[in-house]
């Protein structure tokens, strides 16, 4: 590619999140919860397949697990 195409390709937008994911067990032992039912989250989560293992987004875990804290609360 020419350096006039390289310029046109826009960079990716830095992502806000950490840098070290979360494993299905880790994220079941910080929300109190089974494996299989941290596993249902993934689609509510931000978790991504890294091979056969899911990895949950760490901020998005404690975004979660503090609304549903709040929830409790009344």
């Amino acid at each position: 590619m020419t350096a006039a195409r390289l310029a046109d390709i826009p960079e990716p937008a830095p992502r806000p999140h950490s840098e070290q994911w979360l494993t299905t067990g880790q994220v079941a032992d910080r929300l109190g919860i089974s494996r299989r039912q941290a596993q249902r989250l993934a689609g509510t989560l931000e978790a991504r397949r890294v091979g056969q293992t899911l990895m949950f987004d760490p901020d998005t875990v404690h975004e979660y697990a503090t609304s549903k804290e709040t929830q409790h609360v009344r």
